[in-house]
């Protein structure tokens, strides 16, 4: 059966070749995001061109709907960058979707038809679900590609990257480098049918100097997320000062409208999921009595949801000698177990770990860890942890706690490979711990359980584990 499939995917991506020769014009292919609504009952598709074209239309059809075909406004913005080409960005939005129905789109160029594809809507509550998650990603290599060819195999309904989307800056020119040419290129345009969302990482959020790097912040300009996240001025608990020049700044804060920066975190539900994604990034201050007042209001919204996630891109837990200091994301422990979130997904740390279904309890609000510069790199949270050690995912299936997941195995050179099989080197709240490959994370839920696969570069089960709900 899972030959039969490969087999399937293979055909409806030549299916997309075909059409390869009339869409020249496009600097990157149509991709599909999830869009501004927490709902997902609309999703928008992006696609960028190297010159300005106006005969621009999308058609599309719901599987199952007697209604005719709809049409739809397509809308174009120039984005023009020193030191790179210049681009024009379209958008156009797909209303009135209906949860798990199948949407075919086509995007039209005057009479002629230049794109096809298709996705799958919002995922109805009642339906099983199929996920991936993985982060440190857009590296440009062939890690990335084989790692990119599995995640199409698993046909999941839903892409979730972890965080460090792109390297090293997250620069406009890095997407078209490192990131596109390994997700969407022409010969198997995987975002053109599967929508990707992300957290955002050090590298996509860190260089906010226009003046040095006028393409920074490309987070801003190609992803279209949800924008009911906490928004606060510059110099605040939430984010640090826009660095450049008057006229760079007006240009950047023109393109980016609303975006900038509520879209660094946001919630929507998909299924009987409900997804909270965070920016960790040190400059945040989680202890800020208004985002926690944010968060808490959150997990009010996630009581309607059988599975609750979290994502962010620093791990509070982590056993690895890299980056064991960065641990501000503890903070905010309590009050996921308040709103008993499942599974928290982490990146930054480039390899695979999992605890123990965990309670923490934070001894006060940390200790600043400073760079050389003086710029804060995290903070030391200290505290008691209390873990369940009954739970085993395979005879046991109801965890005490949320289970932390650092799934930065997608690209990046792997970190402190020697501690896989050294025990003794992991902190005690740690239950697995794997760096010898490359790997990603696959999980698949319904109404009543939850899978979760770690899956590495050669295809190879890493490990499984299981969650049941009553």
């Amino acid at each position: 059966m899972r030959k039969l499939n490969n087999m399937r995917l293979l055909i409806v991506f030549s299916l997309f070749i075909l059409n390869l020769n009339t869409f020249g014009q496009f600097k990157t292919l149509p991709y599909i995001q999830i869009g501004e609504s927490e709902n997902l009952d609309k999703m928008v598709v992006m696609w960028h061109t190297d010159t300005e074209i106006k005969d621009f239309k999308i058609k599309y059809h719901i599987s199952g709907n007697q209604s005719k075909t709809k049409e739809q406004w397509v809308s174009g913005k120039r984005l023009s960058v020193s030191g790179t080409t210049n681009r024009f960005i379209y958008e156009a939005t797909l209303f009135d979707l209906i949860p798990g129905k199948l949407v075919t789109y086509e995007i039209w160029r005057g009479k002629t038809k230049v794109f096809s594809s298709e996705f799958k809507a919002q995922a109805r509550k009642d339906e099983e679900v199929k996920m991936v998650v993985f982060g440190d990603v857009g590296t440009g290599t062939e890690i990335q590609r084989k790692i990119g060819n599995l995640v199409m195999k698993e046909q999941p309904q839903m892409v979730a990257i972890s965080g460090d989307i792109v390297y090293n800056r997250g620069l406009v020119h890095e997407y078209d480098e490192n990131f596109y040419p390994y997700n969407n290129a022409p010969e198997y345009p995987f975002m053109s049918r599967v929508p990707f969302f992300v957290a955002p990482g050090n590298h996509d959020l860190e260089t906010r100097d226009l003046n040095k790097y006028n393409g920074a912040l490309a987070y801003y300009y190609f992803w279209n997320q949800p924008l009911n996240g906490p928004d606060f001025k510059e110099n605040s608990a939430l984010h640090p000062e826009l660095i450049g020049s008057d006229s760079l700044k007006k240009d950047f804060y023109a393109y980016t409208e609303k975006k900038y920066p509520v879209m660094s975190n946001y919630s929507f539900n998909y299924g009987d999921s409900f997804w909270l994604v965070l920016d960790s990034n040190p400059y945040v201050n989680w202890s800020d009595s208004t985002l926690i007042k944010w968060v808490k209001n959150e997990m009010e919204k996630a009581k309607d949801f059988t599975w609750k996630f979290v994502m962010f891109h620093h791990p509070g837990f982590n056993s690895s000698r890299a980056h064991y200091e960065q641990q501000q994301m503890r903070i905010l422990s309590p009050l996921f177990e308040a709103g008993k979130v499942d599974v928290v997904f982490n990146g930054h740390v480039h390899n695979y770990q999992r605890t123990f279904p965990m309670n923490f309890l934070p001894y006060g609000t940390g200790s600043r860890i400073a760079s050389s510069t003086n710029q804060t790199r995290g903070k030391v949270i200290s505290g008691k942890w209390t873990l369940d050690k009954i739970y085993d995912g395979k005879t046991q299936l109801k965890p005490n706690g949320p289970i932390y997941i650092v799934t930065g195995a997608g690209g990046r050179e792997l970190y402190d490979v020697d501690q896989t099989d050294d025990k003794d080197s992991w902190q005690p709240f740690t239950c697995q711990f794997y760096s010898v490959k490359h790997s990603f994370t696959s999980i698949i839920f319904n109404s009543k359980s939850l899978k979760i696969k770690q899956i590495d570069i050669d295809g190879n089960l890493v490990e499984e584990i299981s969650i049941v709900k009553p």
